[in-house]
């Protein structure tokens, strides 16, 4: 497969309008998706210009563009851009009350580089399976932000926030969550920020930030699923659960810095299959209870308990996706510090150890490639 075909789309222009060149950019999307003809053998890269928003008038429709179907070629991809494809500039398309994309069996189609949001009641984005989202912004609904009905997808370096229901809702296996910020800060709050629902689901949270108040939860786990959680920093304001489980597989839960929680990590039985874990190397500050099973714990070793916040909290979150010092920002207020076990900055050599908190790294608002070593830690 070569590289995907480019197409430009401009909403500041007249909406049926243009050719899709760069030059000549279409002035919808929906209409470009109508008009263009589908590469199927490499796909597409849909460029949507920064600046004014692609306003819907309902759920993006591929009727007549065609539906991708190969995890391994011709995927179709929505992209922002400021002038030239792929220079990190955020594109936006407003869902106008409803989804951005809905399509339970929807597959091969990625976001990179938008925001998307302002969906009223339904979820932002629903897709089945072989779906990414890169760099997004994902917001406002009471439903979920991404919900993905059929695994083998991910969300990297996203922000998701002022969401109902769940940030990241997954259902199948091979689903991820890396470097994204969870966050409560608009109208609405969400009852988690991942949750896996399927007893054959496998997801792995890895250097994410969750910034949270109210009743909200951090990660969830149900039935049979597993779930990885490591390196991820948790604060909240509220009483909610960073870590809930009531499944058989999960685990393991490693390195991980809890604040302000009623439960750090909480095991539970739901039913017959029990619960067991593996639980290492977090630090807990102002939780209520750190640690509670229903059941055996299988592994637990080196989790402690701190005397003061294990976050600098240098200047203040950040609230604007198109800003350059967004993710400086965000690492600057959830860097850790000497405290305990737990040291400061983000983890080089000996510091990759308890507490040490993997940042994200890459140029831009939403740009910037990501590798996770086996400590899950998350080096450029």
């Amino acid at each position: 497969m070569a590289a995907p075909s480019e197409t430009y789309v401009d909403p500041s222009i007249a909406g049926n309008s243009g050719t899709g060149t760069i030059g000549d950019p279409y002035g919808d999307l929906q209409y470009a998706l109508d008009t263009m003809t589908r590469d199927s053998t490499n796909g597409d890269r849909i460029n949507i210009k920064s600046g004014t928003a692609e306003v819907l008038t309902g759920a993006i429709d591929l009727t007549n563009y065609g539906s991708p179907s190969s995890p391994r070629t011709a995927p179709l991809i929505l992209s922002g851009y400021d002038s030239t494809a792929g220079d990190g500039g955020i594109g936006e398309i407003d869902g106008n009350g409803s989804s951005v994309y809905n399509n339970a069996s929807g597959e091969n189609i990625y976001f990179i580089d938008l925001k998307m949001g302002n969906c009223g009641t339904s979820d932002v984005i629903r897709a089945g399976r072989f779906v990414g989202c890169h760099g997004c912004e994902v917001y406002g609904t009471t439903a979920n932000g991404i919900k993905i009905d059929n695994g083998h997808s991910h969300a990297v370096r996203c922000w998701v926030h002022d969401i109902g229901d769940s940030a990241v809702r997954v259902a199948v296996n091979g689903c991820c969550a890396i470097g994204c910020y969870f966050s409560n800060d608009g109208t609405r709050t969400m009852t988690q920020a991942v949750k896996q629902t399927n007893s054959t689901s496998v997801i792995s949270v890895i250097n994410n930030f969750f910034s949270l108040d109210s009743t909200s939860n951090g990660v969830f786990h149900t039935d049979w699923g597993i779930g990885t959680v490591i390196g991820n920093s948790f604060l909240t304001s509220g009483t909610g659960t960073a870590v809930g489980s009531a499944s058989l597989g999960s685990g393991p839960v490693i390195n991980n810095l809890f604040e302000g929680f009623s439960q750090g990590i909480d095991t539970y039985n739901s039913g017959p299959q029990g619960v067991r874990f593996d639980i290492q190397h977090n630090a807990f500050y102002d939780c209520t209870t750190n640690i509670t099973s229903d059941n055996d714990i299988v592994y637990a070793e080196d989790n402690e308990s701190l005397g003061a916040s294990p976050f600098a909290k240098t200047g203040s979150l950040p609230t604007d996706f198109t800003s350059a010092s967004f993710w400086s920002d965000l690492y600057a207020y959830f860097a850790p510090v000497d405290t305990g076990n737990v040291y400061s900055g983000f983890p080089v050599g000996s510091n990759q150890t308890k507490g040490a908190v993997g940042q994200p790294v890459g140029g831009g608002a939403g740009g910037g490639l990501l590798r996770v070593n086996m400590n899950g830690n998350v080096f450029g």
